[in-house]
């Protein structure tokens, strides 16, 4: 039931990376899309360690209609602990569907990550995956005819503080 009810809800809070118009005539080239964003990060975990970590994160995705697109990202994020002579990796697949609101749209996600675990000395024991549910807006500014850069806050509806840092995931990223 819990499966259901998140299937729905998910389908349920759609939005739209805001992109070209397509209207029931727009063949299939026409209405597929591919961007991505890359990130930097670094600051103290939760246990007081200071970090650097970098992320790659290729999208592509499909307009249904002029309001409505669902796709995929795979992400791929390398962290550093430099301090500690520590390096571990994480990745996963990321499906999304949005809904477009003019510049503004409504998005929904669900991040499939492998992730290392850790023990207390940073060390990977093995590697389990963890869903994060992310729920969010955003807003695209144009910079072309079909070109966009996005910006976007979301939360994640799923959060478990033992795996994550912070509930909030905030994103700026590219699509074409």
């Amino acid at each position: 039931m819990k499966t259901i009810l998140s299937v729905f809800i998910f389908l349920s809070s759609l939005s739209l990376l805001a992109q070209i118009e397509v209207d029931d005539r727009a063949g299939w080239r026409d209405r597929v899309f591919t961007g991505g964003g890359g990130g930097l990060g670094g600051g103290t975990d939760r246990f007081g360690n200071k970090y650097f970590s970098f992320s790659l994160s290729p999208v592509v995705g499909y307009m249904i209609n002029a309001k409505v697109s669902a796709g995929s990202s795979v992400s791929y994020q390398h962290v550093n602990y430099s301090e500690l002579g520590i390096k571990y990796y994480q990745y996963g697949i990321m499906p999304f569907l949005r809904y477009n609101l003019e510049q503004f749209f409504l998005t929904t996600e669900i991040n499939y990550l492998n992730i290392p675990q850790l023990d207390a000395g940073y060390d990977t024991v093995d590697r389990i995956f963890r869903t994060r549910w992310l729920a969010g807006a955003g807003y695209a500014v144009p910079l072309g005819s079909r070109s966009k850069l996005n910006l976007v806050g979301m939360y994640d509806l799923a959060y478990r503080r033992e795996y994550f840092v912070s509930p909030w995931v905030f994103r700026v990223f590219f699509s074409l």
